[in-house]
């Protein structure tokens, strides 16, 4: 998707500066905002703490596992390639 920006009345084109993206930050704010709502009752702050890191670390864990299951997933389809283009070399239907 582009942008696009109007200056004096002209179309200008908005350049990206890269591919660095604070997406990933954005969505620990946006789980980490509720929970500090939902928690004003913690006695001190250190108990915060404690379950916001619980919940970054179930993040952390899901992309992993989310991470693991696409690979597995594109290695499957490269050797089912390769496996085609060996019958295909080899002359056998």
């Amino acid at each position: 998707m582009m942008s696009f920006i109007y200056i004096n009345g002209n179309m200008h084109k908005l350049v990206s500066f890269g591919p660095h993206s604070n997406g990933p930050i954005e969505g620990e704010n946006r789980l980490i905002k509720p929970l500090k709502r939902n928690c004003s009752g913690f006695k001190n702050q250190q108990n915060f703490f404690n379950r916001i890191y619980q919940l970054v670390a179930q993040i952390t864990k899901r992309f992993s596992k989310m991470e693991n299951l696409i690979n597995s997933k594109i290695l499957k389809q490269q050797r089912l390639m390769e496996n085609k283009k060996k019958v295909l070399q080899s002359g056998e239907p």
